[in-house]
């Protein structure tokens, strides 16, 4: 239904560009020493450029050159007009690097929450190629034994090129700055500030729990059903995904492949049905309505302090067979 349609997730507000960089690093350039801080072509740099700020359909592939695509990217962030973290936050983000680490973290995701779709999806996208490239920035041993030269690029290598790029001070900034005195230097707060965010990008944008609980609250007040349409929805998904998880595991155990071992274990998963009066069993850290047991429009209860609304992507939590 339309209702339903509407509490469907909004598509990410990502430049094309930005997109397209970001996937062709982390495809090819993660293992590229040096990567944003070596020479590359100006002259290819400009000609990429020049394509897509024309709409066309740019297609990054093997013969492009990585330095290349790192210097796109580059550019893109330091030469935007408006400044990736807001102007109004500048000095907020700033004052983050004065505070012990678990504090900065806590108030860098307050701040986040401040940002435009756009800034936050884009911002997103970005932390999360640059901690791939950090993760990658130490020799190791590749699956074939042969070993695997890091990129030497750290998070704090990386925040020393992007800090003044994401944050840049404005006409904004600089009325705040001059009643705000931060106590350190402003690159300096600044390369802290973006190396915080690349090294915990998956928990930046994740709601704490005790604001969880406060919209939970709110929206359960205001408009119940929605709520109760997004745990179904959930609850849904999860099944699905146990239910795949045990077919598979049928199929390649080569012990197990009789038609009655596939039909005992798929009958201890059954689909939830929306219309049916059973509930399955609610899996720790989701959302539980008690209608039944204790009267509608009691507020809803989290069994769990865990991150229920935007869950990292990388870092989902797989479920066993049940």
């Amino acid at each position: 239904s339309k209702r339903k349609m509407s509490l469907n997730p909004i598509a990410k507000q990502i430049p094309h560009v930005v997109e397209a960089c970001c996937s062709f690093i982390e495809k090819h350039g993660l293992s590229t020493v040096g990567i944003f801080t070596l020479e590359y072509s100006e002259k290819r740099v400009r000609k990429l450029r020049e394509e897509f700020d024309q709409g066309l359909d740019v297609v990054l592939d093997d013969s492009q050159n990585v330095h290349d695509v790192a210097a796109l990217l580059k550019e893109f962030f330091r030469d935007m007009k408006d400044s990736l973290l807001p102007d109004d936050l500048y000095m907020s983000f700033l004052q983050t690097a004065t505070l012990k680490p678990q504090d900065q973290l806590s108030a860098l995701q307050l701040l986040v929450y401040l940002m435009p779709p756009c800034h936050s999806d884009t911002l997103e996208r970005l932390l999360k190629v640059l901690h791939k490239v950090a993760e990658n920035c130490e020799d190791s041993i590749g699956i074939d034994g042969q070993l695997v030269s890091g990129n030497r690029m750290t998070s704090t290598n990386l925040a020393l090129v992007f800090g003044s790029a994401l944050l840049k001070k404005g006409a904004s900034a600089k009325r705040e700055s001059r009643k705000t005195r931060l106590g350190i230097d402003h690159y300096v707060a600044s390369v802290s500030v973006v190396r915080a965010m690349i090294d915990n990008w998956d928990v930046l944008f994740q709601v704490p729990p005790h604001i969880q609980k406060q919209v939970a609250k709110r929206v359960w007040k205001s408009s119940p059903e929605a709520l109760d349409f997004i745990r179904r929805r959930n609850l849904r998904k999860i099944q699905s995904e146990r239910i795949k998880m045990e077919e598979d595991a049928l199929l390649s155990d080569p012990v197990e492949t009789s038609a009655e071992a596939r039909a005992a274990i798929l009958g201890q998963s059954k689909p939830f049905d929306e219309g049916s009066s059973e509930e399955p069993a609610v899996p720790p850290g989701t959302a539980r309505s008690h209608d039944d047991e204790e009267g509608a429009g009691n507020p809803l209860i989290l069994e769990q302090d865990r991150p229920l609304l935007r869950v990292p992507r990388e870092k989902e939590a797989k479920t066993g067979i049940g």
